[in-house]
Formats: C-alpha cells, structure tokens, sequence
C-alpha cells in the first residue's frame, strides 16, 4: 500500500500577551511517520509572578480527519492552566471540501488536549481543517479566533517559561476504513519571561518641518508596573542631544507630541522621546530631521492606495501636495516587507503639486509590503503615512489528466478523467474527445465542474475488437486537453458477460496481464464501483465481478493498486489423475477482499476432456503453502455449461476433471458402480473431520439408503488425493451394514452399530464415533428423492457424538431460497 509522506507547516503570531501555538498537518488517505518542525516564536512578553496570559492553539489539515488530540508542555511549577474555552476557526482561502470539528468545550486533562471525531458541514474554500471550536469565520478569508487556554503565573514563579506543542495526532484521514495517521512532531513554540514588566516608548517620525520650528512625535507602548509615565522629548544637533521639550503627564499608553521653534535653517537635528516612571527614565530610539531653507517650507505629500497588483508586481502611487515654496521637488517611494522598508524607487522631478506613480516588480507572490511616498528638497524629506498591498498568489493554469479507460465491452466503455485544477475559473466544463485515431472526432457531453475531481462518461455503439484514442478535456477561460490513452473493444467472438461492462483479458502465454484499478478504487483499498475482469481462453470464458464497496488489500495489508492476470503454462503440484481444463492466476497472490468476489465460468463442452462431461467439471485453488489444491464453492449449471460460485482472495485458480473419468456405470474415477448423484468423500481414523464433496458441488438430493463398512486398518489416503475429494483405496472389508434413510428421517433405530441415532451432516464435514476404524462411506442417493439436507459438524462439542440430518426443503424451494451454503 503506497505511503504519502505527512509533512507540517506552522504559523505562529504573537498578539499582546496571546501565545499563539499553530500546527497545520497535511497529508492523504495513508501516511506514514514524520518528525516536523516549526520556526521558534519570540518571546511574547514579560508576565508577572501571579500574573496571567493566553495560549491559542489550532491544529488543523487539509484533509478531513476524524479527531485526534494534541499535547501542549510547560513547566506547571511556574505556570498552572486554570480554564479554557472553545474558538471559532481561522479558514485561509483554499480548496473546497468538507470541514470537521470538535461541537464540545476542550477537556483538559494536565496538559493533554482532546477533541472527538464528528463530521461537521461543507463550506466554501477551506483550505485547512479545524479540529476544534465553532463555525463563525468560515469562507473564503474567514479569521476567527483561536482555541484558548486561559495561564497563570504562580506567585513564587521567576525565570523563564517555555512552552512546546507536540504529539499532534489527526485520526482517520478522510472517511475511510479508519486509515489513521502516526504523527508526533517535535516543534519549538516559544516562552514567556517571568518578572516585573517594563515601560517602552517609541520615538515616531517628524511632522510640520520648516526652517525653524518642527514637531516631534512619540509613542508610550506600555506603562510596565507602573500608573503613570512623564513623556518629554530630548532634541539636538548630536546624539548628546542637550536641549528637553516639556514634560507631560501619561495615566494609559499612546501618542504624545511637542513642538519646537528656534531652529536653524538648513541643519540636521536629532531627537528621542523620553518616558519617566518612578524615578526610572527609558528611551525610544534616535531619528534625526532637517530643518528647510529660509523662506520655504518642507513639500507635501501624501500615499496613495497601489494599483495594478500582480504576484510579482504593483504599481505605487503618491500625491505631491506642496512644494514648500520650493522650484522643484523630488519625489520616490521606498517600499519593503515591513514599515523599515528597505528599497527606494528612483526619484523623479516634480515641478507642479500633482499625482505621481512608479512601478515595481521582482515581488515575492502572496506578500504583504509595506510602502510609502517621499518628497525630497535639499536635504529635507517629508514622508506621506505608511500604506500596505499584498501580492497575488500564483494561480495554477487550468489542468486535466486522461486516465485509463475501464468496463470494456464489445460496444462501450468508460472514460475516466481528473480535473487537477480550477486555476481562477469559478467553473469549468470537462468531455472527453475519442475516435479511431489521434484525429478522434467525436466528443461526449460535457459536464460542469466547480471543483477539482474525477469524471468520466460512458460510451457505447462502439465497433467490437477495434482501438479507440481518447483524451480528457477541459475548457474555462483557456482550453486545455488531457493526455492521449487508448483502449481496444472486446471482439465480437467473446462469449458476452452476463455482467454488463467487463475488462477482455485474452489468457495465454504464461506473461501477467496488468490491469490499472486506479479511477475505481480509491486509496484506502475500496472500490468505488462494480469492477468486472472477462478473462477469454479459446472459446471458454470466465467473468469475475468485484462489487461497489469491496475493499481489497495485498497479503501485506496494503490496499491494491492493480490487478495482476496470467495464464501459467503449467498445473502447480497437479493431483493423480486430475486434468486442467483452463488455468489463471490472479495476482497480488494472497490479496483478500471484504466481501467475496462473483465469478462465472461459461465453457464449451468441446473443449471437456474425452469422455468427460459437464458434471465432471470442478474448480479449485491452489495453496502454495501446503502445496495442495482445494475446493472453491461453486455451483454447476450444467444445462447452460455454466459454473458459477465465489472467489475470496487471490491465487492459482483452475477448473479441473479427473482424467480417468469415464461413464459412471463403468465403476472408474471419481464414483462407484451406480446411476445417480455420488458424494466423494474421507474418512480418517480417530473422529477427525471429514470433508465431503459433491461431484458438481450443487445443493445434495437426499439419500435412500447408504452402506456403511468397516474396515480392520485404515489405508493411507494421499494428501493430493484428500485435498480433490477422492476416495480412499479400498481394503477389504470386515462388515457391511446397510441403512434405510427414510426410518432414518423418521427417527427410527436404524443401525446397531455406528449410526445409532440420527447422523448430522452440515457445512461439507463429517465425524465418525472414535473407536471405529473407518476408511470408506459410500452413500447412494435416488434422483426420485429431491430434498435438500443441511451439512453440520462441531468437532469442539460434540467430537465423538452421533448426529441428525436436517431438512431443509426441496431443491426446487432450496433455489429460490438460496438458504443453504455450502462452505
């Protein structure tokens, strides 16, 4: 059974004091065993001893799964959980499928998390599936929140925290046979610092520059510990700064200004906003101005929202506003992935107020940039506030695979097909193009798709035993074709199934004939469709059907990916006397399959062996491991020289007749010297279980009388000659006793020897008392009698009794009944 690899992505993001742990998991029907990783967070903030912070948690995949759960580890000496609550979901934009989710509040249990199996509902464009929270924020850019655990920092609490998401465990990808996956990834989430926090304050651009006064600007972003921060800013022609702004009083965090005046024209200043708590002063970070030319002012200018975004490109525009009284401005952008930018586009020369663009291109696809407008004179810069634009994803081109075709026929056949993308077409209609060449001509019926998936149509009025080329279509904004593939017709001198469709194997030359099951079964074994194999050999044909939901698997427990046909040019180990009438092998050997496979065996009695006829004919499998053939059930319609019966695995499979036979008055092969139905069977010493075969293995007449022998030693039967249900050798006998079976139904004293009471006979086995030594049983049936008996042995309970015969009705009623089964 193929594996896919399971292989993970993270996201993790930090708001305030919100740990956020992410593990997206993606994978297919079967994966095997994977260590994955994601990027480290940073730390997210600083806690205070008895203080308290978030964990949010998703798990997620973009495959339904069937619950699982997830661990999350930290050191509960420092930090304790003391609740949790259910979120809703964060669905990026994606593929469209069916998203599951845990309805019920998260059981916390220590550190281990857990969610139930429950399918939920389909919604449009999900990518991932959340295995836990509500449906709010689903669609195409749903946010939602996240699966939240409520921490708290224990008082006597100091160091630091960290804290690890790990044996992350999805069961059941998709709904099929509880195919679950073995993930334990191994990932580095992030940590908190425990201690007192900290106040910061950020130093902000300048605004209002002319050539002696400006204004500064500052942030206070927290207040640490404390209630209250006195902000000011520190201002100079140097980084010794010198001169202070007057100080304000803070009671919450946010902006503050100041403006300064006195400035000289044409001079380079530096400054840093400044915040006081307690008696502890801290510092934003130095940015530097310059002050404009006497008798102007700094331009104007202004960002405007980018236009033409692409995936690897993006038009920025910006407004000059003013000049400043200047003659001339120059004016770019600087753009980048964050608000320090870190590319500049070329200045151009602005000589009037007015609009102003530039593109920009070698873009990474998908990303966020940041970018803003920039209007220089001398060495006066105004800047216009920072604006963002995200590029395009890449969009897959449409796409369309041929696969092979299947359910051949003399005039038809399916077309199978898969639609690998959508790529920006909401919809796309898909057909197929087939005829006699690459040229094809004809075309089926298209049919509309709105996502991605396997389709196929259904051809017919085609000409028997001649090539077709096909090929898969598909057509939205653009066109696009599938491969060439070919199939052949089945030939018109095929003995037609009884099964509509059918896969014409044409048996013979020792060479495995492979069959692709891929467009009908899918990959947890199971077969999403009746699939029907016509295997031809000379005139004689067998169909073999394996039904809509059978689930197949190779002797190693993997599900099958094809079908394997030959005609082996030789009997394995063939029993004594024993003739093969057609031989096959169905390969993977050893497969089995969930519910029994139907075959149909239609010979022509030409091909039957000299003397031989249609009730000579039985059909076996051969056991590598012991190197003997057994019986497969069947039944024999020998007016339409038909056989028809179950396979439950796959081997060696042959229909067969004894060599020997002649006509059954003649006393040879499998018989005795009489005219009517035989029961073949063995009888070994020591109340072991004997198998009983009927010659055309069909529901048994009841028995007129019987004879029953003993013998004084039991001859040795081969293993070949037990495993074909052929009689023992005879020896001579010590007693024959002869039994009417009408007193025994009748419940009659019948024997004074082995058959005391009523014998049970049920399931094909027979048990004998143990002190009898018995080698042969023969029994005579009387066609005039047509009722049909229940065969039955438990050699656990009852292994040395006596036993009954069970009537079940006549054969006519057994038919339409089919309450016997013969094992």
């Amino acid at each position: 059974m193929p594996t896919t690899d399971l292989r993970t992505k993270g996201l993790s993001l930090v708001f305030g004091t919100v740990l956020l742990l992410t593990q997206l998991v993606t994978g297919s029907i079967h994966v095997s065993a994977a260590v994955c990783s994601v990027s480290a967070v940073p730390s997210i903030t600083t806690v205070a001893p008895g203080g308290s912070f978030d964990v949010a948690i998703k798990v997620s995949s973009d495959t339904p799964t069937s619950g699982g759960q997830f661990k999350l580890n930290w050191d509960t000496t420092k930090v304790q959980c003391t609740s949790a609550e259910k979120g809703t979901f964060f669905v990026p934009s994606g593929v469209q499928g069916t998203v599951y989710w845990s309805p019920d509040d998260p059981v916390i249990d220590n550190t281990v998390g857990r969610f139930p199996d429950q399918p939920q509902e389909t919604v449009s464009n999900p990518q991932a599936v959340a295995l836990f929270g509500f449906p709010a924020g689903f669609g195409p850019t749903g946010t939602g929140d996240f699966y939240i655990l409520h921490m708290t920092v224990k008082s006597d609490a100091s160091g630091t925290c960290n804290f690890t998401l790990s044996d992350v465990f999805l069961g059941g990808l998709t709904n099929t046979d509880n195919i679950t996956p073995d993930l334990h990834p191994e990932v580095v989430n992030g940590s908190i610092t425990i201690g007192v926090p900290q106040p910061t304050v950020d130093t902000s651009a300048p605004s209002a520059i002319a050539s002696t006064t400006m204004t500064l600007n500052g942030n206070l972003t927290s207040l640490g510990s404390g209630n209250s921060a006195q902000v000011s800013f520190e201002w100079g022609i140097s980084t010794s700064y010198g001169s202070s702004t007057t100080a304000e009083t803070k009671t919450a965090i946010g902006a503050f200004t100041a403006g300064i005046t006195g400035l000289t024209a044409d001079t380079e200043y530096h400054y840093h906003a400044k915040a006081v708590v307690g008696d502890t002063p801290y510092y934003g970070a130095d940015q530097t101005f310059r002050t404009t030319v006497t008798g102007t002012t700094a331009p104007g200018v202004t960002t405007s929202a980018a236009s033409t975004v692409a995936n690897v490109s993006a038009k920025l525009n910006g407004n000059l506003t003013s000049l400043g009284g200047n003659g001339s401005v120059s004016v770019n952008f600087e753009y980048g992935t964050t608000s320090t930018y870190g590319t500049t586009t070329n200045a151009q020369a602005m000589t009037a107020v007015g609009a102003f663009s530039f593109n920009i291109v070698g873009l990474t696809e998908n990303t966020t940039y940041h970018y803003r407008a920039t209007a220089t004179v001398g060495s006066t810069v105004a800047v216009g506030p920072d604006m963002t634009f995200t590029t395009q994803p890449v969009i897959t081109p449409l796409g369309v695979t041929t696969a092979a075709a299947n359910t051949i026929t003399q005039t038809g056949t399916k077309l199978n097909g898969n639609l690998t993308s959508l790529s920006s077409d909401v919809m796309v209609s898909v057909s197929f193009e087939y005829g006699t060449s690459t040229n094809y001509g004809s075309s089926t019926t298209t049919q509309s798709r709105t996502a991605i998936g396997v389709f196929n149509a259904t051809l017919s009025g085609l000409t028997p035993g001649t090539t077709y080329h096909f090929r898969s279509k598909a057509v939205g904004s653009t066109t696009v074709y599938g491969n060439d593939a070919v199939f052949t017709t089945s030939p018109s001198a095929t003995t037609p199934s009884t099964q509509d469709g059918g896969t014409i194997i044409i048996v013979g030359g020792g060479e495995p004939q492979i069959l692709d099951i891929s467009g009908v079964i899918n990959s947890g074994g199971v077969f999403q469709e009746d699939f029907v194999i016509d295997l031809k050999y000379g005139t004689d044909w067998i169909g073999i059907i394996i039904k809509k939901g059978t689930r197949a698997l190779d002797a190693d427990g993997r599900p099958l990916t094809s079908i394997g046909v030959t005609a082996p040019v030789s009997l394995a180990s063939p029993p004594s006397s024993i003739s093969p009438v057609l031989v096959f092998e169905l390969s993977p050997s050893g497969a089995t399959f969930s519910m029994p496979l139907t075959f149909t065996y239609q010979f022509d009695t030409r091909q039957l062996p000299s003397g031989a006829n249609a009730s000579d004919l039985y059909m076996a499998f051969y056991q590598a491991g012991q190197n003997t053939w057994q019986m497969v059930d069947y039944t024999l319609d020998a007016a339409n020289n038909r056989i028809m019966g179950n396979l439950s695995h796959f081997s060696m499979y042959a229909v067969l007749v004894n060599s020997s036979v002649g006509l059954l008055s003649g006393g040879s092969g499998f018989g005795w010297n009489i005219a009517a139905t035989i029961i073949i069977c063995e009888l070994l010493v020591g109340g072991v279980v004997v198998y009983l075969f009927s010659r055309r293995r069909q529901p048994v007449p009841a028995i007129a009388r019987a004879q029953y022998r003993y013998q004084s030693q039991a001859a040795a039967v081969p293993r070949s000659m037990r495993a074909m249900g052929r009689p023992p050798a005879q020896t001579e006998d010590r007693e024959t006793e002869t039994i009417i079976w009408d007193d025994l139904l009748k419940g009659k004293q019948v024997s004074k020897t082995a058959f005391k009471t009523h014998l049970e006979i049920i399931g094909g086995k027979l048990v004998v008392p143990a002190d009898k030594n018995t080698t042969d049983f023969e029994i005579i049936s009387t066609p005039e009698q047509r009722t049909v008996i229940s065969l039955e042995f438990d050699p656990e309970t009852n292994p040395r009794g006596t036993a009954k015969i069970k009537v079940l009705g006549t054969v006519t009623e057994y038919e339409k009944s089919k309450e016997l089964k013969h094992e």
